[in-house]
């Protein structure tokens, strides 16, 4: 079974687990996102109303394009495999924090407007 998948994936046989492995991540990575993405955008909607969202869609991009040109750097520096457990290592820090504050503080402390 295995097999007929990589055949219809084009995966080379000596490919087949570093395939599995970078799917299984990116797997994993994007069902974070998705669940942080909805978490965020549910809290912030319900602190601040529909009023800020354009502006926080622009500093959004702004932040967005200033970190990926620091991760651009970063991997030009330091390699693929170790920027990856970087942003691995940084996402379950910030996902631990986001859950500590929420658990065990009031949500208006996040007011920045």
């Amino acid at each position: 079974m295995v097999r007929k998948i990589a055949d219809l994936l084009h995966v080379k046989y000596g490919e087949v687990q570093l395939v599995s492995t970078l799917f299984l991540t990116q797997f994993l990575m994007g069902t974070a996102v998705a669940y942080f993405t909805i978490a965020s955008l549910t809290l912030f909607l319900y602190a601040y109303g529909v009023n800020n969202l354009p502006l926080i869609y622009l500093l959004g991009a702004v932040f967005l394009t200033f970190f990926n040109l620091a991760f651009v750097r970063l991997e030009a520096r330091i390699g693929s495999y170790r920027l990856l457990q970087v942003i691995l290592l940084v996402s379950a820090v910030s996902v631990l924090i986001c859950w500590v504050f929420l658990k065990f503080f009031e949500f208006k402390l996040f007011s920045v407007f």
